[in-house]
């Protein structure tokens, strides 16, 4: 077969699809697994702490581009973590303080799940773009062993027009507890 530009961009296609459709699990837990956006991520998404302490992970974006709105749901197990507090980021280097704007967030706490629904009301720029920390999890560590925190299957993230942004990724994260 001769390569031409035409043959490897159908390559890279098949390649991105099959890689999207897996049904093996990739190494989202490998701090050098590349992270593709637009993307909704864990931060840091590998953890290791000790029974009875405090920890902080944050949900993050990566590479969005002109976001207004997230709906995100996650889950972990009450058997290991128990949720302290969940906080809109918007202090320091931030990226929601990056736009001036008004946070609208809603988060609703469930056993083993906390959902998410966060909004820009105004702001210059309106829409958010680039990467970086939006909501901060607190947990406590209840019981030694491996738990994952997760991002179930409803996440979405909305352009000014209203319009649903395809997320090419979500990656949740994984907290060695001893």
């Amino acid at each position: 077969m001769i390569v031409t530009k035409k043959n490897l961009l159908l390559i890279t296609i098949i390649m991105v699809f099959s890689s999207c459709t897996s049904e093996k699990e990739p190494e989202w837990n490998n701090p050098f697994y590349p992270v593709f956006g637009p993307a909704i991520t864990l931060n840091p998404i590998e953890l290791q702490v000790q029974v009875d302490t405090n920890f902080k992970v944050a949900v993050r974006f990566e590479e969005v581009f002109d976001v207004i709105g997230l709906h995100a749901d996650i889950q972990y197990d009450t058997l290991a973590l128990k949720l302290l507090n969940a906080r809109v980021m918007t202090e320091g280097e931030d990226l929601l303080i990056s736009t001036n704007a008004e946070i609208v967030s809603f988060i609703t706490y469930l056993s083993g799940q906390i959902t998410i629904d966060l909004g820009i009301a105004q702001g210059e720029p309106l829409g958010i773009s680039g990467s970086g920390d939006v909501i901060q999890l607190e947990f406590e560590a209840l019981e030694p062993g491996e738990s994952y925190i997760t991002f179930g299957s409803s996440c979405r993230l909305t352009d000014r027009d209203l319009n649903e942004i395809p997320i090419f990724q979500t990656r949740g994260g994984v907290v060695y507890v001893e």
